[in-house]
């Protein structure tokens, strides 16, 4: 009996417990690996940084200038505007551009610098702005840009690292244009809604009619949004 006793207790303790299986490193997302890959050499950078700090006050102006040596229609749209709103809108640019040569190892940010300084074009719509300038300013930008490194680089090395830039950066500022047109859009539908139909059964009529007129704008707008993205690409000769 205490032999048999004794075998089974053996027997008991010899049996094998299941593996437990630790999680491989490799499975656990890491934060590095998050973060959007850089678009951009390291000697790009430089060449980026470099050009900038010969850059003057009158940046914005003369990029603006170029813009309107080439196409009357974003002439008139300059002309029309107040001496004010030109040296806003060349100062933004201006400063845009400065941001993002400083955030250069963060594209994150870029993209949100981009974003947010399409959007801020999105009211000046009323006032003869086409997203298709978008274009335009971002050729006059890469070549002005070209200008300032004054052969301090290759001009080849440094025109494809402008390009590059600015065909990037100027894909996430349409973004943040059509993102706020649609905003502003749908706040006007809901206020001429509300105003105008106070009746619940007439303002869901309302609604259904004014949501039909909206998407067909929108369809419009996404079109022109996608005839543009085809339009930035190219890189400017000089």
């Amino acid at each position: 009996m205490g032999n048999t006793k004794s075998t089974e207790a053996d027997n008991s303790g010899g049996e094998e417990k299941p593996e437990i299986k630790k999680k491989k490193e490799k499975d656990v997302p890491k934060a590095s690996t998050c973060k959007e890959k850089s678009f951009l050499s390291s000697s790009q950078k430089e060449i980026l940084k470099y050009s900038m700090t010969n850059a003057k006050e009158d940046l914005g102006q003369r990029i603006f200038t170029r813009v309107m040596d080439k196409r009357d229609d974003f002439r008139n749209f300059v002309e029309g505007l107040s001496k004010e709103e030109r040296r806003e809108l060349t100062d933004r640019l201006r400063e845009f551009l400065i941001n993002v040569v400083d955030n250069v190892n963060d594209a994150e940010e870029m993209d949100n610098l981009s974003k947010r300084f399409g959007s801020q074009h999105a009211q000046l719509r009323a006032s003869g702005f086409k997203p298709d300038f978008f274009v335009g300013v971002a050729d006059s930008m890469t070549t002005e840009c070209v200008f300032l490194d004054g052969a301090a680089h290759g001009a080849t090395e440094c025109l494809v690292a402008w390009s590059q830039l600015t065909s990037q950066v100027f894909s996430a500022v349409r973004d943040g244009y059509y993102a706020e047109l649609r905003r502003l859009r749908r706040l006007s539908t809901a206020k001429s809604t509300t105003e105008e139909n106070p009746d619940q059964s007439k303002d869901a009529d309302a609604v259904s009619s004014k949501s039909g007129e909206d998407s067909t704008s929108l369809t419009l707008d996404d079109k022109e949004e996608g005839r543009n993205n085809q339009l930035l690409a190219p890189p400017p000769s000089y």
